[in-house]
C-alpha cells in the first residue's frame, strides 16, 4: 500500500473510535479502530507515520471534544490540534522502534509506548488533558473495573493497544487467532458483575444515607430546600454542587448562620463548595473549596482543589490531600476536576478514605457529550480505588457510583432536584492503590530502555 493509503487506513482508525465516546454508544470497535491505526502507521517511514498518526488524532479529537467550543470558541481547534500531536509522536515512536527493533513484537511495543505518551499527555504535560483514553471507553463494564482495581485506568488502556497490535500480528496468517481474540474481546462485555464479587467491588459494608442536591449556583433557597427532610429516606450527609456560593461564605455572617442551620435542622454531615478568599486586596486569590459541617452546625474539615481547571480562574490549587475525619468514618472529598485524574482519589484512599463525596459543577451549556465522557471518569476513579463515589452537580450530572464502576443511579434531569442513595463505607486497599499506580512509570522507563537499545543496534549497524 501507498503511505498516501495507509495514512487514509489510520485516519480510518479514528473515525471508528470516535462513537464509543458520545452518548449511548457502545465501546466495541476500540480495538478495531486502535488496530487500524497501528496497522497501518507502523508500516510506514516514522515521518509518515507522525502525519498519518496526528490526522487520526484531529479525526478523533474534533469529533469526541466539539464540546470545547462552548468554553473556548474556535481556540477548540488548536487544542485538539495539541492533543493530536501526541498521537503523532506515539505513532511516529512506535515505527521507528519497530522498525530499529524487529525482533521485539508489535504487540509488546506499542502498548508500553501508548501507555507512556497517555500518562504523558494526561498528567506531567503542562495541558494535564487525559480524556479519551481506551480505558474510558469501557469504563462502565464490569470485567474492566475488575481490571482497573489491579492496573488502574492506564493498565486498562495498555490492555486494549496489546489486544489491538495482537490482531495487527495475528490478522494476515493467522485470521483464527484474531478472530479468538475477538471472541475474548467481546466476551468481556457479557461478564455478569455478580461473577466479580471475588474483587469485593460491589459490598455495600456500613452503608450510609447520603442527599445529593442538585442546583445552580448561588441557587441557596433552592439548595436549602432540597436539603430539608421529608418524606422518603432520613439522610446522614447532605452534598451541594462544587461553588455552591461564587463567594466565600465564612465571611458573610448571614450566610454561614444559614448553612449551620442547615445541618443542625436536618441532623446531616453538610458538604457544600465555595470559595476561600486568603486575600482581601484581590479577588481573584482564592482556594476553590469544599466545606464539611457536622451535624451540629460546626466546621470540621476543608478540601482544597488539586486539579483546577485549565484557561479559566479556578482559584489557587492545593498540594496536600487529606481525608476527612468524621463521625461517620473518613471521607474522601475531591472537587470535580480532581476526579480526572488517578492521583487525588488514590491518595486520599492511602489515607484511609472510605468513600468518596464529591461536589461537580458540569454546567448545562456544556452539553451532554462532556456530561457522557465525565461519567466515565468518576467510573474509573471508584473502580480503580474500589470506593462507593457519590457526587452532586449543578445540571444533570448528579450520579452514584459503585466500586466496580458501574453507575447505580443518576438523576435524568437538568433542573434543580435531588437524589436520595445508600453507599458502603470500605476500608480495604485496591492492589491499584497498593502498587498498580507505578504501571505508567514502569512504561516510560521501558519505552526509554527500547529507545537507547534502537539507538545502540542503529549505531553497529553503521559501518
Amino acid at each position: 500500500m501507498t503511505p498516501l493509503q495507509l495514512g487514509l487506513l489510520a485516519v480510518l482508525g479514528g473515525l471508528v473510535i470516535a462513537p464509543a465516546y458520545l452518548p449511548e454508544r457502545p465501546p466495541y470497535l476500540i480495538p478495531v479502530g486502535l488496530a487500524l491505526l497501528i496497522g497501518a502507521t507502523a508500516r510506514m517511514h516514522p515521518r509518515h507515520a507522525f502525519y498519518a498518526g496526528f490526522l487520526a488524532g484531529m479525526t478523533l479529537y474534533l469529533a469526541t471534544l466539539n464540546w470545547l467550543a462552548n468554553l473556548f470558541g474556535p481556540a477548540m481547534v488548536p487544542l485538539c490540534a495539541i492533543l493530536a500531536l501526541f498521537i503523532g509522536l506515539y505513532a511516529a515512536l512506535t515505527a521507528w522502534l519497530h522498525r530499529r527493533l524487529p525482533g521485539i513484537p508489535l504487540w509488546v511495543v506499542a502498548p508500553m509506548v501508548w501507555v507512556a505518551v497517555e500518562w504523558y499527555r494526561s498528567e506531567p504535560f503542562v495541558l494535564r488533558f487525559g480524556w479519551i483514553a481506551p480505558s474510558y471507553g469501557v469504563a462502565h463494564v464490569p470485567a474492566f473495573g475488575t481490571m482497573a482495581s489491579v492496573v488502574g485506568s492506564y493498565g486498562v488502556s495498555f490492555v486494549i493497544v496489546m489486544l489491538a497490535a495482537a490482531l495487527v500480528a495475528l490478522w494476515p496468517k493467522r485470521r483464527l487467532g484474531a478472530v479468538g481474540l475477538v471472541a475474548v474481546w467481546m466476551a468481556a462485555f457479557a461478564v455478569p458483575a455478580g461473577l466479580l464479587r471475588f474483587a469485593r467491588s460491589d459490598v455495600m459494608a456500613r452503608p450510609m444515607r447520603v442527599r445529593l442536591v442538585q442546583a445552580n449556583c448561588e441557587d441557596t433557597p433552592e439548595m436549602v430546600a432540597q436539603s430539608r427532610i421529608g418524606a422518603g429516606m432520613r439522610a446522614e450527609v447532605t452534598l451541594w454542587p462544587e461553588y455552591s456560593f461564587l463567594s466565600d461564605p465564612m465571611r458573610d455572617a448571614t450566610t454561614w448562620r444559614k448553612l449551620r442551620a442547615v445541618a443542625r435542622e436536618n441532623g446531616t454531615w453538610l458538604i457544600f463548595g465555595g470559595k476561600d478568599q486568603f486575600d482581601r486586596a484581590n479577588p481573584d486569590r482564592y482556594r476553590n473549596t469544599a466545606y464539611v459541617l457536622a451535624p451540629d452546625g460546626r466546621l470540621i474539615g476543608r478540601h482544597v482543589k488539586v486539579h483546577t481547571v485549565h484557561f479559566i480562574n479556578d482559584g489557587v490549587a492545593a498540594a496536600r490531600v487529606r481525608a476527612i475525619p468524621t463521625g461517620l468514618g473518613r471521607i474522601g472529598v475531591g472537587i470535580c476536576f480532581d476526579m480526572d485524574y488517578p492521583d487525588v482519589a488514590r491518595r486520599l484512599v492511602e489515607d484511609g478514605a472510605e468513600v468518596f463525596l464529591v461536589p461537580n459543577m458540569d454546567p448545562l451549556e456544556w452539553g451532554p457529550i462532556q456530561r457522557e465522557q465525565h461519567r466515565a471518569m468518576f467510573a474509573m476513579r471508584a473502580a480503580e480505588c474500589g470506593r462507593w463515589l457519590a457526587r452532586a452537580d449543578v445540571a444533570g450530572g448528579t450520579s452514584v457510583y459503585a466500586p466496580m464502576g458501574k453507575e447505580v443511579a443518576r438523576v435524568h434531569t437538568s433542573e434543580p432536584t435531588r437524589l436520595d442513595a445508600q453507599v458502603g463505607r470500605l476500608a480495604h486497599r485496591t492492589p491499584y492503590v497498593r502498587y498498580g499506580w507505578m504501571l505508567p512509570r514502569l512504561c516510560v522507563a521501558g519505552t526509554l530502555v527500547l529507545i537507547g537499545a534502537a539507538l545502540l543496534a542503529d549505531r553497529r549497524r553503521r559501518p
